[in-house]
């Protein structure tokens, strides 16, 4: 009895951590919320959470999780019930890895358009990984591995390996964030999360 509880103490120190550890990038940062039921972080993104000291939307609508991981980073992510096309100019960030030296991401996996896709901005290359209509609202495995200039990807059994440029100050983070419209209240969890 007593090892099973430490079993669970243990457990929930490993995936609580990322988020304990981490900075809350968040219009409202009552939207970012760890459960210790299922070990899950999980991130609302409302039509009415923009950046903008004016109160009006810019453009700009993120809720997310900044760590200080910057080598590797594993999760389970149950998806957001996004059905609607994107325009072109439009992109929506799950996961990044981000550098303050760069003000788009490194590498992000995420949608464009009417798909789920990874970008690579080096080469502003897309990577599909599958359809965003068929994959809402479904729980997909992600594990990224950062080795110097380069990325491996495993996401959803796709697996690869894509350039970037080598950063030593980039880090991962990850939630809800767009440059585009949200029509409705959007709805994603991490599962198990760990990072390095």
């Amino acid at each position: 009895m007593k090892l099973a509880l430490w079993l669970c103490i243990l457990i929930h120190s490993v995936f609580s951590q990322v988020y304990d550890n981490s900075m809350k990038q968040a219009i409202n940062p009552k939207r970012i919320q760890y459960s210790s039921i299922d070990n899950s972080i999980n991130v609302a993104l409302y039509p009415s959470d923009c950046n903008g000291s004016s109160g009006h939307c810019d453009g700009r609508h993120r809720n997310e999780v900044r760590t200080h991981c910057h080598n590797e980073f594993k999760t389970r992510v149950c998806l957001p019930n996004i059905r609607y096309k994107m325009s072109s100019s439009s992109f929506f960030h799950i996961i990044q890895l981000k550098s303050p030296q760069h003000s788009h991401p490194l590498f992000s996996v995420g949608y464009y358009k009417h798909q789920f896709v990874i970008y690579v901005f080096s080469g502003y290359k897309h990577i599909v990984i599958g359809s965003s209509n068929d994959l809402a609202q479904s729980c997909i495995d992600v594990h990224l591995t950062r080795n110097g200039n380069n990325i491996e990807y495993d996401i959803d059994s796709k697996s690869g390996q894509v350039d970037i440029p080598n950063m030593g100050n980039a880090y991962f983070k990850f939630g809800l964030y767009t440059n585009g419209n949200v029509p409705y209240a959007l709805f994603i969890k991490f599962l198990h999360t760990t990072c390095d």
